[in-house]
């Protein structure tokens, strides 16, 4: 997704992969554009958002190697 600049005016291009290529499509310009330009960064955060609760859940089911465990278990002794 991005903007351009054309003819001096600012175009805003939603991308979007297709059959192994990238096709740009049309979205607007002025606030129309601007209003689809924060949709999509809302919709990109919450897909990170996604990604991380993810792997923080996939961290969460492993068990963590013995050398973390016992570093942890060193931070823990030298705490006190």
């Amino acid at each position: 997704m991005g903007w351009e600049w054309r003819k001096g005016q600012r175009y805003y291009y939603a991308a979007k992969r297709v059959g192994g290529r990238v096709v740009k499509r049309y979205v607007g310009v002025g606030r129309v554009a601007e209003l689809a330009a924060e949709l999509d960064a809302l919709d990109a955060r919450g897909r990170a958002v996604a990604r991380i609760d993810r792997d923080l859940a996939t961290a969460r089911r492993s068990r963590p190697p013995r050398a973390v465990k016992l570093i942890a278990a060193a931070d823990a002794v030298l705490a006190v």
